[in-house]
This record gives structure tokens, sequence and C-alpha cells, in this order.
């Protein structure tokens, strides 16, 4: 009977139905309080419904008959890194990658969470490790450049962007941000260029456009570079 419910809650998941799947997987529990999969999926609902804590403790419950799942690890990191709970975020990918070590996400995320704590350098080396597996994970590879800027190395940041456009041009965040740091430098025709490529995209794109104003008007007062 445990299994009905388990395909039951798995069915309303597909259908976005999160409210009457937990109901579904709750039962199943219920029925047989150690079955890893529900606990795993009644975690995945309880985050679809903005729950993260109780799904914490849904991954905590699958992972005690199945401490090898990487991908509970995984979902777990995302739910503690949404409720703020960076370090023992860190712990949770890092057990994904001990398990898979090429688990690309995990090491993304993991650099975002190094971010939130101050531990950059850690960060870039977590985007690094991404990207030997894939040189073209646009994502870390904008991440790792932003990253690069927080800490004021906005040359190094300004060719991971370059990286990131000769992959993808149509790129708007690195677009975007790319004008941010050559802004922080003082190179401002380039950063008015690099936004005007970002709104060719999206002439709506409110970071380009509020950045744009100011890199214009910051060229036209002779304002010192802030890098």
């Amino acid at each position: 009977m445990a299994a009905v419910y388990y395909k039951l809650g798995i069915r309303y998941f597909n259908l976005n139905r999160y409210k009457e799947s937990e109901v579904a997987f709750n039962l199943a529990l219920h029925i047989y309080p150690t079955y890893s999969a529900a606990w795993y999926y009644r975690g995945i609902v309880l985050e679809k419904l903005g729950r993260d804590d109780e799904a914490i403790k849904s991954y905590d419950k699958s992972l005690m008959t199945k401490p090898l799942e990487k991908n509970t690890w995984f979902n777990r990191g995302v739910a503690l890194q949404n409720v703020g709970r960076y370090a023992e975020a860190i712990e949770s990918y890092d057990e994904v990658l001990n398990i898979d070590p090429t688990y690309i996400l995990a090491l993304n995320n993991r650099g975002y969470a190094f971010i939130k704590i101050g531990r950059y350098e850690e960060a870039i080396k977590s985007y690094d490790e991404a990207l030997k597996i894939d040189p073209t994970f646009l994502i870390a590879m904008n991440n790792r450049a932003r990253t690069l800027e927080q800490i004021g190395r906005y040359e190094e940041a300004i060719e991971s962007y370059d990286q990131a456009l000769k992959i993808d041009p149509t790129f708007i965040l690195a677009l975007s941000n790319r004008g941010r740091a050559l802004e922080q430098i003082g190179r401002y025709n380039e950063a008015i260029a690099s936004y005007d490529g970002a709104l060719r995209i999206d002439p709506d794109y409110k970071e380009a456009l509020k950045n744009r104003k100011c890199a214009i008007e910051r060229k036209k007062t002779g304002s010192p570079p802030i890098g």
C-alpha cells in the first residue's frame, strides 16, 4: 500500500499539485517509515512549497537509509542555502562530491555558498573545478568572474566574461556584468558598449539600463575608477 501512495505522490508532483503530493507521501511514510524515496520526494515537494526547513529534515530521513544518494545530498545543500545555512550547505555539497567528483552543479553551488561566507578564493577554486569538467558551463564562468570582481580583480573578471561571450555572444548576464567590471577600472567607453550589447538583446534589461546611465554620468564628470 505504501508503494501505491508513493506513486500517487509522484503523479501529483508531476502535475505540480504539491500539497496533494505531500499528503500522498505522508501516507506512504505512515505505512513505511523508512521509505527513502518517499522522504526524498517529500523533501522536494516541501522545497516547492517554500518550507525549506522541513525539506532538510525530510532529506535527512532519506539519507538515514540511503547515505550515498548524491541527489539527496545536493537537494539538501540547496535547501540549506535557501535558508542561509551556507556552511552546512558546503558540507552537503562536499558529500555530493565525495560520491561523484564530477557533479558540476554541486561545484557551482558550493562556489556560491563560499561567497556568502566570504571565502572567495575557495569559491573561485570551486568554479575552476567545474570549468575543468565543462569549459562551456556559462553560469560557472559568470559566477567566477563575479567573484573576482568582489575581491577587486577586475581585469581577470573581464577576461572571464570575455571567455563566456566567446562561447555565447548573447549571454546577456555576462554582457551586463562585463560592463560593470569595465566601469570599475574607468574604461567607460567599453563599459557603455557592453551595456549596449546587453540592451540590443533586451531593451528593457533594468540592470544594464541603470548601469549604462551611471557609466555615462561618470564619464562626463571624470569620476576616477574604483578599482
